[in-house]
């Protein structure tokens, strides 16, 4: 969340927006110091007419969505590896020599993040049985995965021959995810915000252990950071 539009409207609250915006770098660089590589998801609400949730990597529906898994596996040319907000990720997993995973499979297929929500039940974008949105509603990310994703695309949007130069060279060590709630999904009224939000935790813990567990080493004692208001917060994400 970026603090200023709240300070623009006088939101009471935004000291603590501002004093955490500030702080996810220094977040991030304790967990990465830790730990190695760490996982940002990013949760929003939606009010799209198809309900379902839709997960943000900042690849565009179109093209992106619509390649072919073997244009997505294709690390040379695929946007999994060049402007993906998990293109860390991609990099790890598919140069994994005890166990590599396609691109294509993180992004859509039955390990990906929607592949695991599918499995529970809800209905997501990008998943195995809804690999594009098909010309429905689709948020595909917003300033925070692109900002500190494991490669953020450009706020700008570039040439082709610009990509080269203005992408890091090497993916950064957090990837980021956005995840779009449908309402129903987030209304206080029903039980089955409730329901959603434990199956979520259990979702994330299951990707995590599939996808960070063999890098997810601990390089040091966990720190924690104190913010400006003297409040010591622990350094996990």
């Amino acid at each position: 969340m970026g603090p200023v539009p709240c300070c623009h409207r006088g939101c009471n609250s935004y000291k603590t927006i501002i004093d955490s915006f500030l702080l996810f770098d220094a977040y991030a660089g304790s967990v990465t110091r830790d730990w190695g590589r760490g996982l940002l998801i990013d949760l929003h609400g939606q009010g799209h007419p198809e309900q379902w949730i839709e997960i943000g990597y900042l690849l565009r529906e179109m093209p992106h969505l619509q390649l072919s898994d073997a244009a997505l596996d294709d690390l040379s040319t695929s946007p999994l590896s060049v402007i993906a907000s998990i293109a860390g990720l991609v990099k790890v997993r598919s140069e994994d020599e005890a166990r590599p995973l396609a691109p294509s499979q993180l992004l859509r297929g039955t390990p990906s993040l929607g592949g695991l929500l599918e499995s529970a039940g809800y209905r997501a974008i990008p998943s195995p049985s809804r690999p594009s949105a098909a010309g429905g509603s689709y948020f595909n990310g917003g300033y925070t995965v692109r900002r500190h994703g494991s490669v953020p695309e450009p706020l700008h949007k570039p040439t082709a021959t610009e990509f080269a130069e203005i992408l890091p060279k090497t993916p950064l060590p957090v990837d980021a995810i956005q995840v779009e709630l449908p309402f129903y999904l987030r209304d206080p009224t029903r039980p089955a915000r409730d329901e959603f939000a434990s199956t979520f935790c259990d979702i994330l813990a299951r990707y995590l252990h599939d996808h960070y567990n063999h890098v997810l080493v601990p390089k040091s004692k966990p720190t924690s950071i104190r913010s400006s208001e003297g409040v010591k917060r622990s350094s996990a994400l």
